[in-house]
């Protein structure tokens, strides 16, 4: 992997949501009311089925997400992020060239997550009020885990061979 696309992936994932929280949390502290940050971190951050990259910046993420917790806990502001898998949410069309390309795609991912599918963008909405509302009141520094059982499985495999 040449080093300007390291770089791009790292700015864009990691330092962007360093920088968004870093901003997000200073207004949460001048408004001394608290509140709840979510990173977007990924199941590719707990599991190597990429690029190095995008797997290292969302493992970091996670990391970030622990961090922040820590240091805003005194303020009262609470940090999370959720791990999505595979999602149809648009973003598997960008790089798939042709339908056919996105079909087997789709074929291989849904095969591949345990639960059968892929997930929908209906159902990020659960886990995101979750974290951001009072039902997650005692949680900070987690990582929630959004994946149809994706990463267990790889895991499992893993552990197996």
């Amino acid at each position: 992997m040449p080093l300007d696309k390291w770089q791009r992936e790292i700015d864009i994932n990691l330092t962007g949501i360093f920088i968004v929280g870093r901003a997000v949390a200073n207004v949460m502290k001048a408004q001394g009311r608290g509140g709840s940050i979510i990173n977007t971190a990924s199941m590719s951050g707990r599991i190597v089925n990429t690029e190095a990259a995008y797997c290292s910046s969302k493992a970091a993420i996670i990391h970030l997400t622990a961090c922040m917790a820590i240091e805003y806990i005194k303020d009262n502001i609470r940090v999370n992020s959720i791990s999505f898998g595979g999602m149809l949410s648009g973003l598997h069309e960008t790089f798939c060239k042709t339908p056919e390309t996105l079909a087997a795609r789709y074929a291989t991912l849904d095969k591949n997550t345990p639960i059968g599918r892929l997930g929908t963008l209906s159902e990020t909405v659960g886990p995101v009020l979750f974290l951001a509302t009072d039902l997650s009141s005692y949680m900070t520094g987690a990582d929630l885990l959004v994946d149809g059982a994706y990463a267990v499985e790889r895991n499992t495999k893993n552990i197996a061979d």
